[in-house]
């Protein structure tokens, strides 16, 4: 099996950034132990750890991140499970 190197994420609700720009989807990139720092807990993982984490492996600046709708945060969630390995596959949803 082939373990997944990124995913895309396209966003239901594009955000703006920038002069131009405009956010519609976020690629996640595989996890690593330097993304996963200043974590405690990935089952009781706080949404400011969550935010930090997005930002982390998604490359995205913290106000791109601030602005992602609850809808599209649920759909990354359960996308964001895939790229951890089974035993720690435990990123609330």
């Amino acid at each position: 099996m082939t373990r997944l190197q990124s995913i895309t994420v396209p966003l239901e609700d594009p955000i703006p950034f920038g002069k131009n720009e405009v956010v519609t989807e976020l690629v996640l990139k595989r996890i690593k132990f330097k993304h996963l720092r200043n974590i405690d807990n990935l089952k009781t993982m706080t949404t400011d750890e969550l935010g930090h984490l997005i930002e982390r492996i998604s490359g995205q600046p913290k106000e791109v991140i601030d602005e992602i709708d609850a809808e599209d945060m649920i759909l990354i969630g359960e996308e964001l499970a895939k790229l951890l390995p089974a035993g720690l596959a435990t990123i609330p949803k």
